[in-house]
């Protein structure tokens, strides 16, 4: 047969459910479901899988370039929120149904808190790279100045939006507004 195909000649009449399971893949929705095998009938099942979307990346100490072992991640694309830790060598790769815009927030003890946007191509194995973390010396990170990074995007597309306002509120009321897009 061919490649990603499967035949039996064994099953008897009734009601089958159909799944499909690969690493790195997951059934598109409404794909697969149950099929009802008949007495002297041939049954053609179809089950479409997607390429999860992977936001690999690796987060270093901005000046020796070490890894940042354990970080506490927050990574949102397409609608999810993935909570994660780095591991030992400070490297991350959540998956996720679709691309787009994707925010990555990450704090970690001895360096100032990053906020990055990306854009991630649907079934792409990559795309965030290395994020630097300015260390801050000691301390808990959280109070001191956020480092932020990125663009702006335009819904679904991923296209940036290069004379974006940006309004940055903190919790206890302050606001500054930047033009043209974060850069990063």
């Amino acid at each position: 047969e061919r490649a990603g195909a499967i035949r039996t000649d064994e099953l008897g009449t009734g009601r089958y459910a159909v799944r499909a399971k690969t690493p790195g893949y997951r059934p598109r929705p409404a794909s697969g479901g149950l099929f009802e095998v008949a007495p002297g009938t041939v049954t053609v099942q179809t089950i479409e899988v997607v390429r999860l979307t992977v936001a690999r990346g690796r987060l270093v100490d901005a000046g020796t370039g070490e890894g940042v072992a354990l970080a506490s991640m927050r990574v949102t694309s397409g609608g999810r929120t993935r909570r994660f830790r780095s591991d030992a060598a400070g490297r991350f790769s959540p998956r996720f149904d679709v691309g787009g815009p994707t925010r990555v927030e990450v704090e970690a003890e001895g360096y100032a808190p990053y906020i990055g946007c990306f854009v991630l191509e649907s079934g792409s194995d990559g795309g965030i790279g290395r994020i630097e973390l300015q260390p801050t010396g000691r301390g808990d990170a959280r109070t001191k100045p956020v480092q932020l990074t990125g663009w702006t995007a335009a819904g679904e597309t991923g296209v940036r939006v290069p004379r974006a306002r940006i309004t940055l509120s903190s919790p206890d009321g302050r606001k500054e507004t930047f033009r043209g897009g974060l850069r990063g």
